[in-house]
């Protein structure tokens, strides 16, 4: 999906369909209170930036998450256990978009 459906030189999903997918199609809710694609959760863009393809992120079952941020080429990816103090993926994502991100932008991507 970073790729917008393509992988290497062939395009596996129609570019269309993968940015759709990927992009507002409702206002979300529940369990990261934000917008909705095809099976993808979609970050609003911070207000003041210029657009740019959001980030987006898969949330699976018991903390299974990718969080994709297309500008830095950057996807991660958690597998964890089911117990409820998996579920704490907030806690992630702050440490992906305080740490991470800053640290991929401090090498020039």
């Amino acid at each position: 999906m970073l790729q917008e459906g393509r992988w290497g030189s062939r395009q596996l999903l129609p570019r269309d369909f993968a940015r759709a997918a990927t992009e507002r199609q409702n206002a979300g809710g529940p369990p990261v209170d934000t917008a909705y694609g095809y099976l993808w959760w979609v970050a609003p863009t911070a207000p003041g930036r210029k657009a740019e393809r959001r980030t987006f992120m898969a949330s699976g079952h018991g903390g299974q998450w990718i969080w994709v941020y297309p500008p830095l080429d950057l996807v991660v990816a958690a597998a964890s256990g089911t117990s409820p103090a998996s579920m704490a993926r907030g806690q992630a994502i702050t440490l992906i978009r305080k740490d991470i991100v800053q640290a991929v932008r401090a090498l020039g991507r």
